[in-house]
């Protein structure tokens, strides 16, 4: 798992990403912010290298990766964030998300991976943390800059006039972030999956395919249109066999002389017959993409040929 640009924001194409990392394979990975300052930030759970980047969106799917012995194995779920500062008189400051824009009743926190600044510029307050201590406080325009042994909370306008005079200069203020199953409508982390804990590495886009060899046929579940599911777009996936073996996959689509693209549904009965049992639907359309050994093997749709994309999953020779 990898992110263009070596950080939270930024795009650059699959093949560009594969080649500066050293992969020998990759398909284009989640969905993401495609336009603006923060183009390339992704839309949904991203876990790199033990460091959360951003938190789940909707409850849609999510792939995760652990290693042991050597031998790398997924896992599959909806997530949810559980989020917090915890100040010196032990009250709490609930946070919203992570490396993102936020709205005037939100928290969200900024990380050394985001970028030099936080990127804010609207009314609000931003506290810099630095080992634990709130070392600054600032207003929320021209954007805070993020030391990289420390991070920074931004609070919108709203949330600001609610928490911001707990957080003075000098205060203790520890972070604290969990993943979660999702439950729609529930408030917290009711459980931990101690697997998730273990996956260093983490992606989500959605929906899911294929849970248990079963298909999963409730897309609207994780905020997906029925005509996103039903209508032939070029696709990317990713799943495992019965026997533990990695199946990526792209289909191409949107071009008629060449192929028009596949369903969901379609995408699925050809991941069962291929061994599947579980799978995710990757981000499709214009950034499906498969490299190997350092070339494109399928045809992307864009007119003007791979499409810059926000992160991607990439396959390494083993040592």
């Amino acid at each position: 798992m990898e992110h263009s640009a070596d950080a939270a924001i930024g795009v650059e194409t699959t093949r560009s990403l594969a080649g500066r990392r050293g992969a020998v394979a990759a398909v284009n990975g989640g969905y993401y912010v495609t336009k603006g300052l923060l183009k390339g930030d992704s839309t949904g759970l991203l876990k790199i290298d033990g460091r959360l980047l951003s938190e789940p969106d909707r409850g849609r799917a999510a792939v995760g990766f652990t290693e042991r012995d050597g031998v790398v194995r997924p896992i599959f779920g909806r997530l949810a964030l559980e989020g917090a500062v915890r100040l010196g008189d032990g009250t709490v400051v609930p946070v919203d998300g992570i490396n993102r824009a936020h709205g005037a009743g939100e928290a969200v926190v900024y990380t050394p991976q985001f970028h030099r600044t936080t990127l804010a510029d609207q009314a609000g307050l931003e506290v810099v943390i630095v080992g634990g201590w709130i070392v600054e406080r600032r207003s929320g325009r021209g954007g805070a800059v993020i030391p990289p042994d420390g991070w920074v909370l931004s609070l919108g306008a709203e949330r600001a006039l609610v928490d911001g005079e707990r957080l003075r200069v000098g205060e203790p203020a520890l972070l604290a972030l969990r993943l979660c199953p999702f439950r729609p409508q529930a408030d917290g982390c009711a459980t931990v999956d101690a697997l998730w804990a273990e996956a260093d590495d983490a992606l989500a886009a959605g929906p899911l395919l294929l849970r248990d060899g079963i298909p999963v046929t409730d897309a609207t579940s994780e905020a997906f249109s029925q005509v996103f599911g039903l209508a032939r777009h070029p696709r990317t996936a990713f799943g495992v066999r019965a026997d533990g073996t990695l199946l990526f996959l792209t289909v191409d689509g949107r071009q008629p002389d060449h192929s028009v693209g596949m369903s969901l549904p379609a995408l699925t009965a050809l991941l069962r017959e291929l061994g599947t049992v579980d799978a995710i639907n990757l981000d499709g359309g214009g950034s499906t993409t498969m490299v190997v050994d350092g070339r494109t093997v399928n045809r992307p749709s864009d007119p003007g040929g791979e499409r810059e994309n926000g992160d991607a999953l990439l396959i390494f020779p083993r040592d």
